[in-house]
């Protein structure tokens, strides 16, 4: 799969909330594992599913990183420096 491809792949996955990306990714991790592939179709799936665990890493992320602003702007804690 060239660059190209893979950004067209990459695109379709923003189309995938968290659960869905993960559940497509378990599925492309079962494949793979049962084997009987041939050698291109692997490689493509394999690329597949590298593009949806860096697809569903940046979900994590993205979404830590809300629940870190939010916890840090609803702390009872907060200096008046942070204000």
């Amino acid at each position: 799969m060239s660059t190209e491809q893979s950004g067209q792949s990459e695109d379709h996955f923003q189309n995938l909330n968290f659960e869905e990306a993960f559940l497509k990714l378990g599925e492309i991790v079962q494949s793979l594992e049962k084997g009987g592939l041939a050698l291109t179709e692997a490689t493509s799936i394999y690329e597949q599913g590298m593009a949806l665990a860096n697809y569903c890493n940046q979900l994590l992320d993205e979404t830590k990183l809300r629940i870190t602003e939010i916890t840090q702007n609803n702390s009872p804690f907060r200096s008046v420096e942070d204000e």
